[in-house]
């Protein structure tokens, strides 16, 4: 990730949070981390038990992360002896407790703790979701009323078509490792799956709070959706050339031989003792189930983030579209 892709990140990261944003410039982020996000982020776990006990009112932690140290220091010169230490600043070690008034600086360059710790954050918090499709802006939208099928207005609510959709990671596995994504996606009313679902929604207007006149339709069960999800990615790996799989089994043959050859000199030696014998036969078996696990070939299916997500139908959406470019 360059740069701008870390800000960007950042910048969305922190209001998704609730964070105050102070300042923003091309250089570095000076934000007031929001309590959800100073639990997240800065481990003061002792901290904000004092403060749930008491009902005392919290005080969070500003930092200005910097994306740009060398413009950072032109601009700001630090005097000597002042301010982190090298050990802070490039790894995000916040201190034990915070400093009212003062503001912390950290870099966020690819590879330092702190931008591990974002990562990992929004993860954790992304995990699972529920957002809204929202309205396309009309004077209709604006004043109440929907946009009919014949491109007229009438009062009433907007009709939603709500998903179940999962970005599956799958990894071929043996000495060697392969990886892909596959996103899947379910109509909870019709049971229509979708291939590339997260395409369909790359270029809509999502939100987590629910618009106004809203109206969901699902007759399929969660649980229901999910299996089919997992049926169509059973079908997907049956789809698959396993040669790799083939080839894997035949370099963990020719591993075990090597193991067997090495050992089976070992114990041929008259000179062992029945203790030593005993010592070698374990040796190479714990040998064989080293190998064993690195080369014998496996898939691991794992769902990285799932969500339900509410989107317009399908007719009200192009008409609405239409209705908003005249």
């Amino acid at each position: 990730m360059n740069k701008e892709q870390i800000a960007s990140f950042c910048e969305r990261y922190f209001a998704a949070t609730g964070c105050e944003l102070i300042e923003k410039t091309p250089v570095y982020l000076h934000v007031k981390l929001s309590p959800e996000a100073d639990k997240e982020l800065t481990g003061r776990t002792y901290y904000w038990n004092f403060v749930e006990r008491t009902g005392a009112e919290p005080e969070t932690m500003s930092f200005r992360f910097i994306f740009d140290e060398e413009a950072h220091e032109r601009a700001n010169p630090r005097p000597d002896g002042g301010g982190d230490s090298p050990q802070q600043r490039l790894y995000g070690l916040p201190p034990i407790a915070p400093q009212p008034g003062r503001t912390l600086e950290e870099p966020l360059i690819f590879g330092t703790r702190r931008l591990e710790q974002l990562y990992a954050s929004a993860c954790r918090k992304g995990a699972c979701l529920q957002l809204f499709e929202e309205l396309p802006e009309s004077p209709e939208a604006a004043s109440g009323r929907t946009v009919g099928p014949a491109g007229g207005t009438m009062a009433g609510s907007v009709p939603y078509a709500t998903w179940l959709g999962v970005n599956y990671k799958i990894a071929y596995v043996c000495d060697r490792k392969r990886e892909e994504l596959l996103s899947l996606g379910i109509h909870l009313s019709t049971g229509e799956i979708a291939d590339r679902f997260f395409d369909r929604l790359i270029h809509r207007r999502l939100t987590p709070r629910m618009p106004p006149r809203t109206t969901l339709g699902e007759t399929i069960s969660l649980e229901r959706a999910a299996r089919q999800l997992e049926e169509v990615v059973l079908e997907h790996l049956n789809r698959q050339d396993y040669a790799w799989a083939d080839e894997a089994r035949r370099r963990l043959a020719e591993e075990e031989e090597r193991i067997d050859a090495y050992y089976g000199d070992m114990l041929a030696s008259s000179g062992l003792s029945p203790e030593e014998r005993e010592a070698i036969v374990k040796q190479r078996e714990q040998r064989r189930e080293e190998i064993r696990w690195q080369h014998e070939p496996r898939i691991e299916v794992c769902p990285v983030n799932y969500g339900l997500f509410h989107l317009l139908d399908d007719t009200f959406r192009e008409h609405a579209v239409r209705r908003r470019r005249r």
